[in-house]
């Protein structure tokens, strides 16, 4: 099953970032607080691009005070700060840390906007899909859940962000060997994406792949091999041939050819 999250080059446009909006309105002076936690937070950042993950936590670490002693420690931009240090622990592939700091930065972003607002639902599904991966099946559900429905709130049931939110849901449930949940949910997102994007989208083939591997664990290998042998021909067609993606999905064929 897909990871729900990606450790792709980091980008300081972080997914807490978002609820700094508000936060940053009529505000027109720059201290030199402000100076020093943006300078150590672009350092963060070209650290990062640079694959120099412990320089990174040092400096993430130093970011994260220096907000604290600029913001305070209830303020978007502090939650922000401890949010860009989980990231460089993800990134580092230091899960179990990356979850406890996201866990706090979600904490603190909750206390500056409304109860299940729009701008939660990011990190709320980031959050469970770190939980997924280090084992914490029961708050990852939880999460993914509570993500889920704040965002079919805010975008709509058939929009392409509530099927991403779909498919986190059933890659949790699928991990849970809820296979009579995880199927619909997965579903269903497939009927969204494939609407939005087409059948022969990368994003069809994503969750066709996690379909695949849902009837494979039920020990239906036929409808596996169906399942993959799909989101084999929408990738060819959406990457071409010679992409990553497409030889996984074509061992995910061989796979059940044995």
């Amino acid at each position: 099953m897909p990871a729900v999250h990606t450790k792709e080059a980091f980008v300081k446009t972080h997914i807490f970032a978002v609820a700094l909006v508000s936060t940053f309105a009529g505000v027109s002076a720059t201290t030199a607080k402000e100076v020093t936690y943006e300078a150590l937070s672009a350092e963060v950042t070209a650290l990062c691009e640079k694959g120099k993950f412990p320089e990174a936590v040092k400096k993430a670490g130093e970011a994260l005070r220096a907000a604290r002693a600029t913001f305070g420690s209830n303020d978007a931009r502090f939650a922000t700060a401890q949010a860009d240090l989980a990231h460089v622990y993800e990134l580092q592939g230091n899960l179990p840390l990356a979850a406890s700091n996201y866990a706090i930065g979600l904490r603190v972003l909750e206390k500056t906007v409304a109860p299940n607002h729009a701008d939660l639902a990011d990190p709320i599904i980031h959050l469970a899909g770190l939980y997924r991966e280090t084992g914490r099946l029961v708050d990852a559900e939880k999460l993914a859940q509570r993500g889920l429905e704040i965002r079919e709130k805010a975008v709509g049931p058939d929009h392409a962000d509530t099927a991403s939110a779909l498919q986190n849901l059933g890659t949790v449930l699928f991990s849970e060997a809820k296979f009579d949940q995880a199927e619909p949910t997965l579903q269903r997102a497939l009927t969204i994406r494939s609407k939005i994007f087409g059948s022969n989208s990368a994003e069809a083939a994503n969750t066709l792949i996690s379909l695949g591997a849902l009837e494979r664990e039920r020990v239906h290998y036929p409808e596996a091999e169906a399942r993959y042998r799909r989101a084999l021909a929408a990738r060819e067609i959406a990457l071409g041939p010679n992409e990553p993606d497409v030889a996984n999905a074509l061992n995910s064929v061989a796979l059940m050819l044995f």
